[in-house]
């Protein structure tokens, strides 16, 4: 169910830019999204240390965070970015630091798509579309013998731009990188969906973050907000929104979107053959903020994260997101050695609504008459050796996932596996010289 996502972000000139990334790892922690990477596509040197401290914050911290290497590209010296270096200097970054430290956000997104293993990825762009030019323009590299254009061809369903105005007009991101708007617009190989600036201005999120604790990060990332508002246009916000729901609360508009390479201006046309959308909102402003604020302003440390869905997910989702026992682990495998036997499994595919927070695994020598449990302490990892087995005894084995609800459903071995006695050594170790025997 989880909508396997790329973020880029320029998370640096505007504090909605908090609330898009926010958003992004409060959905990836129940579930709603699978969260592959975090781009930065701006050469900003404290961005990608608070972007990674800002995952921190919501208990994200699997995805790789990647960064802009092209030409020097920093849209947000001039704007307010108090925030951002605020969070660097304040919260636990998790170990990432300045952006020169920082691998390519262009070889992040690259080992984001080829790891797929289908046409499922959706990419979410929040700034302006210079890195995304550069990953479609991608030449082949250790990463993936394929170039951009092939790789997203092969890996990427669709991706979400919140660049322009629509049907036209002239927008702050597109006059950054004027150039990559129309070279995107043009080239991009997969359906795009534009979210137009004109459906995030009145779209007001954070609000309620102001009663939040004094150490909150999300409160004082937001309480940098120009003229001492509490509030921010949730730009972005509406993107993610929109990709992790199939675009459920919106409306759509089909046709094709081209941008002027020197001024940024973007025009439309009309088509039902086009390979671009731009999204409609179907509801009041008061609808988008509220959902949006149901999840930006959660508490981080509740299990689970929302127990009420009814104001963050349209109802046709509710029921689909609501926490609940994740699924059975799929491809099982037991591999038997001397005294101990290894097992390796594939996650499941439905965590419940809720992130997988460690693997119960257990052993039978009776056919599954009876279990025992295995002491391997906590680990998400998918593999694991059952030690201090009787070599010569057949073992049958199951894992179950574990999340904030409790443990799934066991998958099970299809057969047995039975360790060995390793066979005696051929070489003696008196004379480290090999002792030979045979009959006639």
């Amino acid at each position: 169910m989880s909508i396997p996502l790329i973020l880029d972000t320029d998370f640096s000139s505007d504090v909605d830019d908090l609330g898009d990334v926010a958003l992004a790892c409060a959905m990836h922690k129940l579930g709603v999204v699978n969260l592959l990477c975090v781009s930065c596509d701006t050469s900003a040197d404290k961005s990608p240390g608070a972007i990674s401290a800002t995952m921190k914050w919501w208990g994200v911290t699997s995805p790789t965070i990647g960064t802009w290497k092209g030409s020097t590209f920093d849209p947000g010296v001039s704007q307010n970015k108090a925030w951002r270096d605020y969070i660097y200097d304040t919260y636990d970054r998790n170990g990432v630091g300045l952006a020169s430290t920082v691998e390519d956000g262009n070889t992040t997104m690259r080992r984001a798509l080829a790891a797929r293993q289908r046409r499922d990825a959706v990419i979410i762009t929040t700034g302006p579309l210079n890195a995304m030019q550069a990953l479609m323009n991608s030449t082949a590299d250790s990463v993936s013998s394929m170039t951009g254009m092939e790789l997203l061809a092969a890996k990427c369903k669709v991706m979400y731009a919140v660049v322009g105005i629509f049907p036209t007009g002239t927008e702050w991101n597109a006059q950054q990188h004027p150039a990559s708007a129309n070279d995107v617009a043009a080239n991009w190989p997969t359906p795009i969906v534009w979210t137009g600036i004109e459906i995030g201005n009145t779209v007001l999120s954070g609000g309620p973050l102001t009663a939040k604790a004094a150490d909150d990060l999300m409160r004082n990332g937001f309480s940098y907000v120009p003229a001492s508002n509490s509030t921010r246009p949730a730009w972005g916000q509406l993107g993610i929104m929109a990709a992790a729901q199939a675009n459920a609360d919106f409306g759509m508009v089909r046709g094709t979107a081209a941008f002027n390479a020197s001024t940024g201006a973007n025009t439309w046309t009309n088509s039902s053959t086009g390979n671009h959308y731009y999204l409609t909102k179907s509801y009041g402003d008061g609808h988008y903020a509220n959902r949006i604020n149901k999840w930006i302003c959660a508490n981080v440390s509740a299990s689970p994260l929302l127990s009420d869905w009814s104001q963050a997910v349209p109802a046709v989702f509710a029921s689909a997101y609501a926490v609940r026992y994740p699924g059975a682990p799929t491809s099982l495998m037991a591999t038997a050695g001397n005294a101990q036997v290894a097992l390796s499994w594939t996650a499941p595919s439905d965590n419940g609504g809720s992130l997988i927070t460690d693997y119960a695994v257990q052993f039978s020598s009776n056919s599954g008459s009876t279990w025992t449990t295995f002491a391997d302490g906590t680990s998400t990892a998918t593999n694991a050796t059952i030690t201090g087995l009787a070599n010569g005894t057949a073992y049958v084995f199951r894992v179950a996932a574990v999340n904030s609800v409790g443990t799934g459903p066991y998958a099970t071995t299809s057969g047995s596996a039975t360790p060995i006695t390793p066979p005696p050594s051929l070489w003696k170790a008196d004379t480290l010289q090999p002792s030979y025997h045979w009959s006639i």
